[in-house]
């Protein structure tokens, strides 16, 4: 529960009420399962339970249920709000998305992220994938909490979406970075099940192996047209 609370303090968080109304906080700290946060003054009013939604390391979705334990001025707009973490359980309005180990190259323009200047473009090289979310191996400095455009070329087929980064891991000189989709056009969603439909969840899809086979055909295929001139020459001849 600290993990998932810690994961929320990093970036702006919507949560919602008992009557499923939406309130945006943004954090200033957290402690344990406590989260301190700027909220709309005139909309914390007398909430008492909010809840939040945050990806855990395996980009399963979590819900976290907060009681509110004070609520101070801060400015005439905002007021401190101090929750605390009373429960976190797996989402249950998302299907959990099996994740399939797939090859590809990702390609990201960075939008607002730490120490990535906007517009700068992210290359990777993606690990897996799911309906929630994509993993990937980069060399750039990505941090939980940043916010990028993503294009991942799988094969012949592209798919766009926009990520939040939700996980790092160190792997071998390199980052595993784990993205959450925040935004996917039902077309793209569409391409991307079509891509892993071809292989089952876990099963590694292995893209250097397919790019050395295309190298050797392409080997082969000079040879062969050097063959059949050669035949050609000595009919003619």
């Amino acid at each position: 529960m600290t993990q998932a609370v810690e994961r929320l303090s990093t970036a702006a968080v919507t949560m919602a009420d008992a009557q499923g109304n939406a309130l945006e906080l943004s954090p200033v700290e957290s402690a344990g399962t406590r989260l301190v946060a700027t909220a709309d003054r005139m909309r914390i009013g007398e909430r008492g339970l909010l809840t939040a939604r945050v990806h855990g390391d395996d980009l399963r979705p979590w819900v976290v249920g907060f009681e509110v334990e004070s609520a101070a001025y801060h400015s005439d707009e905002l007021a401190l709000v101090t929750l605390r973490a009373r429960s976190i359980r797996l989402d249950p309005q998302q299907r959990q998305a099996d994740r399939t180990a797939m090859g590809g190259h990702a390609r990201l323009i960075a939008y607002s992220c730490q120490n990535v200047v906007d517009g700068d473009v992210v290359e990777g090289s993606i690990v897996d994938v799911s309906d929630n979310g994509v993993a990937f191996m980069t060399r750039r400095l990505l941090r939980p909490g940043d916010r990028l455009s993503f294009a991942g070329r799988f094969f012949a087929t592209v798919v766009e979406a926009e990520v939040r980064v939700a996980r790092i891991a160190e792997v071998a000189g390199q980052l595993q970075v784990g993205c959450t989709f925040i935004a996917i056009e039902p077309a793209e969603r569409a391409k991307l099940r079509a891509v892993t439909a071809v292989r089952r969840p876990g099963e590694a899809a292995s893209f250097n192996m397919l790019q050395q086979l295309n190298a050797e055909r392409a080997a082969r295929e000079p040879a062969a047209s050097e063959s059949r001139w050669r035949r050609l020459f000595r009919r003619s001849a």
